[in-house]
């Protein structure tokens, strides 16, 4: 709604100088009524009584043997990798170190996301879009 709450100069003189400056509780009260219809506002102890039971399911999904190779690969290379890293400074190389771990736990998800010659689908992939499946 452009210019529901005027142009920025009118806004400024109307409201924003009046309250930022002097604390203007009355044009204070006057902007809340002009903005409360598009504002929905609830405090969550408002709506905990809505909300239902958290359900959490712990699903432990294991690698097929291609995705085991990988990650035991890629394990092992990242532990060269790593004792290179410390070897040569270990305060400078926070942000290789991360991308190590980034690595492994993206091959933990799925391995397309590491290696760009893997077309199967990941164990964890599979799982999930049967779970959505079920659950819709």
């Amino acid at each position: 709604m452009p210019q529901y709450l005027f142009n920025y100069n009118q806004f400024k003189k109307r409201y924003e100088n009046d309250i930022v400056k002097k604390k203007d509780k009355q044009k204070t009260e006057d902007l809340r009524k002009l903005v409360k219809p598009f504002m929905l506002r609830r405090n969550k102890k408002d709506v905990l009584t809505e909300l239902p039971e958290k359900i959490e399911t712990t699903k432990i999904i294991s690698f097929n043997k291609d995705e085991r190779n990988r990650y035991l690969s890629k394990l092992a290379q990242a532990n060269e990798d790593l004792q290179k890293l410390l070897e040569i400074d270990s305060s400078s190389n926070k942000v290789q170190i991360l991308n190590l771990m980034m690595q492994l736990r993206q091959i933990c998800c799925d391995s397309r996301l590491v290696y760009k010659d893997v077309d199967n689908i990941s164990s964890k992939m599979q799982a999930t879009i049967e779970l959505i499946r079920d659950l819709k």
